[in-house]
């Protein structure tokens, strides 16, 4: 695997995460496989959508799923949980995830509910921006699977 770079694009998106395959990055907002993008969604309702595209095993493709849900939490232990690639606030589930892999590339999108709030959106019940929420998320996340794949690399 390549080193991942992380993008947040401050505008809402209507796309359904199901229909996401390998190149999709690169068709819908002219992005290199090898990305994290985050942007608001309203498919069905508004959501923050991570989606993840890289060349990895399908294998991988689940650990690196597993490992932003964890990411996440570690951010805000105290009122997220993860079940069955979801994050869970209490008892209430506040994502979905769709995990597409194939030759070309491996697809991760985890979609999180947002709360209108004064200000626009805020990420489930939490109390922080959407934006703000996405680019801590996005940058620990990026920079952790980046010292992985680093590690491995020199190992080679």
């Amino acid at each position: 695997m390549q080193t991942i770079k992380n993008y947040y694009l401050d505008s809402t998106q209507k796309i359904n995460p199901k229909s996401l395959k390998s190149g999709c990055l690169s068709r819908l907002f002219k992005l290199k496989s090898n990305t994290i993008l985050a942007t608001k969604n309203k498919f069905n309702s508004h959501n923050l959508m991570i989606i993840i595209e890289t060349k990895c095993t399908k294998s991988e493709l689940l650990l690196i799923s597993q490992l932003l849900l964890t990411t996440i939490k570690l951010n805000y232990h105290e009122l997220i949980t993860i079940k069955n690639h979801q994050l869970y606030l209490g008892s209430h589930p506040i994502s979905t995830s769709h995990h597409h892999h194939s030759a070309q590339s491996g697809i991760i999108c985890h979609s999180i509910s947002l709360r209108p709030n004064k200000s626009g959106f805020s990420v489930a019940h939490l109390d922080t921006s959407v934006k703000d929420f996405s680019i801590e998320i996005l940058n620990t996340f990026s920079n952790q699977l980046n010292l992985i794949i680093n590690h491995e690399l020199h190992k080679k």
